[in-house]
This record gives structure tokens, C-alpha cells and sequence, in this order.
């Protein structure tokens, strides 16, 4: 059931990265390598199907670099939850995505975590170590000018992301959902025995979904 699991994540992350970028294709977008403002303030809350893909990536990774993600991983979780305390919000567990207190967290990455990176990025090369198996968030996080998202990075008060990015995203995600929506249930469709409510409806903090087994090495779901 696992590996069927994984193997639904794996085409499902590929239907995703395909439509994504055929989209961008008929875009100016300014997002490249080395521009890392959407790296900074993430609040790592993701489905089950991501948490697949990405431990799967990180145990494709040599030794050292699991090791040093792991470290790094540590650090972020320790820097996200002394925030996310600040501002009263404690929960970590499963949660359906619509009941997310995205309004809090969005205060945990705009004011707490501005300056603290995300864990997989590596921030001497401003690349993200686990670029194929990111998250959907990062997916779709792209915009058309990148001078407005370091202006947004600096000053979120200036509400860049609410007024400009945020909405230039949802274009795409709405012109996407048709074709998105169809794909899935073609896909969903080879894989009936799947539970899609807990692989996708739900979300929950990262060390919910990810454990580091300090024996073997290995990232577990």
C-alpha cells in the first residue's frame, strides 16, 4: 500500500509540474534561480502525498546531505514553533485544509519567520534542495516581477503579497483547475483502493508527516 501510495504522489507531482509550467509558458514570469524571497517566512504545513515526496526525494540524497538537512530541518522546526507559540497557535496534527488558520500563520511568516529560510534551501547557492519534490505551495508561488517580491520580502506590512502576488496566483490556479481537476480524477481513477481524503484534504506541520530515523538515516512518512 505504501509504494502504491508513493507511486500516486510521484504522477500526481508530475500532472501538477506539467500543467504548471505550460501555463508559465504563456507568461512573463521573473522567478529564477537565486531569488529566494518566497523561501523565507514558509510555514511548512503540508498533505500526505507531498510528505511522500518529499522523504522519498531526501532518501534518494547522499549520507552527508540528508544529515545536513536533517540538522537544518531542526533548527527551522525549533525557530517555526517559538513563533507559532507567540501567536497562540499550538496545533500541529492533521487538520482538513479548509479549517487551516491560515490568517495566523500568515502573521507566523510575515512577522515571525521574515528572516529565517526555509530549511531546504540552500542559501549559499539560494537553490532549493528538494526542487522536484517541493511542495505544491512553492509550485504555484511565481510571479511577474521580482522587485515586488523582495519589496514584499522587506516590508510585508506594505501587503505586497495580499494586494499583488496572491491574486496573480489564483489567476493561475483558476485557469488550471479544469484541466487539473480532470487529470486528477483520470488518475485517481487507477487507484481506487486510496484513501485521497487523508493523501490530500488534510494537512498538517512537517514533523507530523516527517520523521528522521537516527538508525538507519532515512527520512519515514
Amino acid at each position: 500500500m505504501e509504494d502504491r501510495k508513493l507511486i500516486y504522489a510521484l504522477e500526481r507531482a508530475k500532472i501538477l509540474e506539467d500543467l504548471i509550467s505550460s501555463e508559465l509558458e504563456k507568461r512573463s514570469i521573473a522567478c529564477h534561480k537565486g531569488c529566494p524571497y518566497c523561501c523565507y517566512g514558509v510555514t511548512l504545513w503540508i498533505t500526505q502525498a507531498e510528505a511522500l515526496l518529499i522523504s522519498h526525494y531526501l532518501n534518494s540524497l547522499p549520507l552527508k546531505k540528508r544529515k545536513k538537512l536533517y540538522k537544518r530541518l531542526k533548527d527551522y522546526v525549533k525557530a517555526y514553533r517559538e513563533e507559532a507559540r507567540n501567536f497562540g497557535l499550538r496545533e500541529e496534527r492533521p487538520v482538513p485544509k479548509e479549517k487551516l488558520d491560515m490568517e495566523t500563520l500568515g502573521k507566523v511568516s510575515a512577522l515571525g519567520l521574515k528572516d529565517v529560510p526555509c530549511p531546504f534551501l540552500n542559501t549559499e547557492t539560494l537553490s532549493c534542495e528538494i526542487y522536484p519534490a517541493r511542495p505544491d505551495m512553492c509550485r504555484f508561488t511565481v510571479y511577474s516581477d521580482d522587485k515586488v517580491c523582495k519589496q514584499d520580502w522587506e516590508d510585508p506590512l506594505r501587503f505586497l503579497w495580499r494586494d499583488k502576488i496572491l491574486p496573480f496566483i489564483e489567476e493561475i490556479k483558476e485557469r488550471l483547475s479544469p484541466k487539473l481537476n480532470l487529470q486528477l480524477m483520470m488518475l485517481r481513477s487507477r487507484y481506487g483502493d486510496l484513501d485521497f481524503y487523508s493523501l490530500e484534504e488534510t494537512v498538517a506541520f512537517i514533523t507530523y508527516r516527517i520523521k528522521f530515523d537516527p538508525v538507519k538515516k532515512i527520512f519515514r512518512c
